[in-house]
């Protein structure tokens, strides 16, 4: 039942200087359709023209919310930027022939 306490102004004095790292990094496809689509919208078009401080302030929101969360702001399909085709193995026949033998050799006890 003993506590481990340490006091704050004790913390502070063993902490190093906070260093601030500011990276910029452009908004991905999907962030950018999600982006206009908000953008484009006729609520949030009124909603800045209405000149409201808390509306434009929930319009700022919801595009930080678009940048860092975009699967809580809307969900949809993930597209890929590019296509893959499927990867086929063409393996020669020694090789298939083989692996029923070697699968057998090591679990003797599936006869």
């Amino acid at each position: 039942p003993f506590l481990l306490r340490r006091l704050k102004k004790d913390v502070e004095k063993s902490l190093l200087p906070k260093i601030e790292h500011v990276v910029e990094c452009p908004l991905s496809k999907r962030q950018k359709l999600l982006y206009e689509d908000f953008m484009a919208s006729s609520e949030t078009r009124g909603t800045l023209r209405s000149g409201s401080f808390v509306g434009m302030m929930n319009v700022l929101m919801q595009l930080r919310k678009v940048c860092n969360h975009p699967d809580l702001f809307e969900e949809r399909p993930i597209l890929l930027p590019h296509e893959m085709a499927p990867v086929r193995a063409h393996l020669p026949g020694e090789v298939l022939r083989a692996a029923p033998r070697q699968a057998a050799i090591a679990d003797p006890a599936a006869d």
